[in-house]
């Protein structure tokens, strides 16, 4: 598998807008924003997509976190920042985790022994690929549920 492709799934190509930028401009209280339409608010996604990274960046760092009985575990307990530091410190947390992880794509992609033993290490990048592209749809589309999008780089409108 070429590294390219990997760097752009992490990051985004094309019409596919990198997941960071999806949260460019937005406050904590915008984040919060709730609309009937949608379960959950951008601070709720963006919550749960840096729970998961963690978990299994850190099952690549030769970790062994346990995997939540439930999913309602990987949620904040408000879906409302406490505060715009807790906003802007876990969106940085985000952002590091994607470095982290783009380092991980350094390294042999056959690599096994994780989770179970049998995953390899290009199975857990590409886990963490397509959950953070699905989840990014999610936030940008309440964004334009609630009036934030586009992010001020730039996004699609139509």
């Amino acid at each position: 598998m070429k590294h390219s492709f990997l760097i752009n799934g992490l990051y985004g190509a094309s019409a596919h807008v990198s997941p960071p930028d999806v949260f460019e401009g937005l406050s904590g209280k915008e984040a919060g924003l709730k609309t009937e339409e949608a379960p959950h608010t951008v601070w709720d996604i963006l919550f749960h997509m840096t729970w998961w990274q963690d978990l299994l960046l850190q099952k690549l760092q030769n970790g062994s976190p346990a995997y939540p009985a439930h999913n309602s575990e990987t949620f904040p307990v408000s879906s409302v920042p406490g505060s715009e530091k807790e906003w802007h410190d876990t969106l940085q947390r985000f952002k590091d985790g994607l470095r982290e992880m783009e380092a991980e794509t350094e390294k042999n992609l056959e690599d096994t022994g994780f989770d179970d033993g049998t995953a390899t290490r290009g199975d857990f990048i590409i886990d963490i690929i397509t959950h953070n592209s699905y989840h990014a749809a999610q936030a940008a589309q309440i964004r334009r549920m609630t009036g934030t999008w586009p992010p001020p780089s730039g996004g699609q409108t139509w």
